[in-house]
């Protein structure tokens, strides 16, 4: 293999190992307080406490038929 080749193919590899996302990690301070978090459920039921409810208002009262 030519030895620019080689070294141009280690260079992408390279930048593609340190340029990967890194996820999120869910931290123990996270899951303690997920009532106060409206936006993203971490547990099954939301919180420690799986109230299970939702503080979303996109479906209310106005905007559905019966």
């Amino acid at each position: 293999m030519n030895k620019g080749i080689f070294i141009t193919l280690i260079g992408f590899i390279a930048f593609a190992c340190t340029s990967a996302k890194k996820e999120n990690l869910v931290t123990e301070d996270a899951l303690l307080n997920a009532a106060s978090n409206a936006t993203e459920w971490l547990t099954y039921g939301s919180n420690y406490s799986e109230t299970r409810f939702s503080k979303l208002n996109q479906i209310n009262d106005q905007n559905i038929k019966e």
